[in-house]
């Protein structure tokens, strides 16, 4: 096998993520790694991770982590989605220098080379972004790089300075710009100079596309963002349980997934058996096993089983689908639950059997008539399903709801004026 031991060294570095830092490796093994000697350092275009294998070799064990680290939080982040008709380099720069900050405060290693000031520390990729759009537009009217100095800025004929910068004939000098700590005082970069490609030891990221290699359309960048928001969320969950998420990327998580509802607090008042969450070694992680890592799930919060009823009646579209198994997604992953997933219209048109494996989730609507959710009950009966609760995703216009179960009910209705339902309905509103 071409490139295996550079690979090895990859898949090594994500092992030391998943041990040591929950969030990251969990990520990390959602997506498949690669080594990839077309590109100078490493890449990620939502669905990979590649590696330039030189690359790999040239660095040591912590700063390949902290690369690995930088192009999860690409992904995480949603730069690969969030390109659009807006200049990919500045982009790939304002997510640079995001990430950068929040990795290093955070106490990872990266490549020398990379983009970082301090004093966009804290700053969204799109409000860096209209700072980078600023200077570039500034130095394009000055007509010129900058002068030379003891600094060693390139001036206009492109010599290096005394810090041995790029040169006319793009070599290094002899300490070299990807020699310096990313922590060194930077300037912003020159965009001016075509020849360079600031902060390209940490790689770039690529605009996401289709399995035809054509640019994603709107339905497909709305549900690649649904599944990376799973994902997140999953990982974010596992991370907290170890006490190893950062703050500054649990603010950048937050502003990226608002959840709707606290499903904690909204099922609490059905669910009085709910144990503390931990970890097990009995049942494996599956997507770790892959990347031949034997990692603990988590467990607890053991809810057994429940029922969860979606409405696909006609008057139900893909929106609120979408919201649907965003929120389905949060109570498989907060957890330790079987869902049994019944697809209904006027009767049961579909069923699945459903666990925090199944994740990422993708509901398969069935059916599309009226609404009318008498069926529920005689089919859990057939099936000798007993729930703890059943939960309805719906718009609230049902025209029967069958008899009361002995079990607690609860409503999420994407309409915010609904028929009376019957009193033993709890109804929440969920925006859609």
């Amino acid at each position: 096998m071409a490139y295996e031991s550079e690979l090895k060294k990859v898949k090594i570095a994500v092992s030391r993520l998943i041990r040591d830092e929950a969030f990251f490796g969990l990520l990390a093994v959602q997506k498949e790694h690669i080594i990839d000697n077309t590109k100078g350092t490493a890449w990620t275009d939502g669905t990979r991770y590649g590696y330039n294998p030189e690359f790999v070799n040239s660095l040591p064990m912590p700063q390949l982590i902290g690369l690995v680290a930088h192009e999860v939080l690409h992904n995480a982040w949603l730069h690969h989605l969030r390109i659009g008709e807006r200049n990919p380099e500045l982009v790939n720069i304002a997510g640079d220098y995001c990430i950068n900050f929040e990795l290093i405060k955070a106490g990872f290693k990266l490549p020398p080379g990379g983009l970082y000031k301090k004093e966009l520390g804290g700053k969204t990729m799109d409000e860096v972004y209209a700072i980078l759009e600023q200077v570039k537009a500034e130095q394009e009217k000055d007509g010129k790089s900058g002068k030379s100095g003891k600094d060693g800025k390139s001036g206009k004929d492109g010599k290096s300075g005394k810090d041995g910068k790029d040169g006319k004939d793009g070599k290094s000098g002899k300490s070299g710009e990807n020699q310096r700590s990313i922590t060194d005082p930077q300037e912003y970069p020159d965009f001016t100079d075509k020849k360079k490609t600031p902060g390209k030891s940490c790689g770039v990221v690529l605009p996401a596309k289709n399995k035809e290699g054509k640019p994603l359309s709107e339905a497909e960048k709305k549900a690649a963002e649904n599944e990376t928001k799973i994902q997140v969320q999953q990982a974010v969950t596992a991370s907290n349980k170890a006490g190893k998420l950062p703050a500054g990327i649990q603010r950048m998580v937050d502003e990226l997934i608002n959840p709707v509802m606290n499903w904690a607090e909204l099922l609490q008042k059905f669910m009085s058996d709910c144990s503390m969450n931990d970890y097990t070694y009995s049942r494996p992680d599956r997507r770790m096993m892959e990347m031949g890592v034997i990692s603990p799930s988590i467990t607890g919060d053991n809810l057994g089983e429940i029922v969860v009823v979606v409405d696909t009646s006609g008057s139900i579209g893909q929106k609120e689908l979408t919201k649907f198994a965003t929120e389905l997604s949060s109570i498989l992953d907060q957890f330790t639950v079987t869902v049994h997933l019944l697809y209904v219209d006027t009767i049961v048109a579909g069923y699945e059997e459903l666990t925090n494996n199944d994740l990422p989730l993708q509901l398969e609507p069935k059916g599309g008539g009226g609404t009318s959710f008498e069926s529920v009950q005689p089919f859990l009966e057939e099936k000798g399903i007993c729930p703890k609760a059943i939960l309805y995703f719906t718009d609230m216009y049902v025209y029967r709801w069958g008899d009361e179960p002995d079990v607690p009910v609860m409503a999420i209705s994407v309409s915010p004026e609904w028929p009376e339902p019957p009193e033993w309905v709890d109804v929440k509103y969920m925006d859609a």
